[in-house]
């Protein structure tokens, strides 16, 4: 069971939604990574926004791959979709009657983005679905920020330099339940890796 959620929405216009995405998924990552990593900025000149994010390959080739799921699910017409960001620790269980021991993973994290596409039909429509993903790109950003500075009570102890396990599911046509028993219902067996 999750210890902390935290729910993001954005309504993006399809054009726009793969860049929104990322600097949402980047800065989540960014926050969340208590390793010894070199950070980076990044604009986003069509919002007219900086975020932070983390100098790391193996986040942006794993942020790109979920990006491109997220998309080509969404392809099919769908205008709701969401993106789950969880964060875990390997737990021990306690020693088996036959003296074995298992690791389970424990959720202690889960971010939430509702993303709602949007396809305008006229200029002022354009115009205006752009000003409100720039304003809800803001809000999510400085929201990660807050969230992450403030609360850190549920964060396990950091034992070593290497980041905390984490997954990032894609659920197309549904907003995400919380937790993971929940989402595995929800997803019906559909975990890309």
């Amino acid at each position: 069971m999750f210890k902390a959620g935290f729910t993001l929405d954005l309504t993006v216009e399809r054009y726009y939604a793969k860049d929104a995405i990322r600097a949402v998924l980047h800065s989540i990552l960014f926050h969340r990574t208590f390793t010894l990593t070199k950070p980076e900025e990044e604009d986003l000149d069509a919002f007219d926004i900086t975020f932070a994010r983390a100098a790391d390959e193996d986040f942006e080739a794993v942020i790109s791959a979920k990006i491109a799921d997220f998309m080509r699910e969404m392809g099919n017409g769908s205008s709701k979709g969401g993106v789950s960001v969880m964060f875990y620790e390997k737990k021990q269980k306690p020693k088996y009657w036959f003296g074995g021991r298992a690791d389970e993973d424990s959720c202690w994290e889960q971010w939430v983005i509702n993303v709602t596409l949007v396809n305008p039909r006229s200029e002022r429509e354009q115009l205006e679905a752009r000003k409100l993903v720039q304003k809800q790109l803001q809000t999510a950003l400085l929201r990660i920020s807050q969230k992450t500075n403030e609360e850190k009570d549920h964060v396990p102890p950091i034992t070593n330099n290497e980041p905390f396990p984490f997954q990032i599911l894609i659920v197309p046509n549904a907003e995400i339940p919380w937790g993971m028993g929940g989402m595995l219902k929800q997803i019906s067996g559909f975990l890309p890796s």
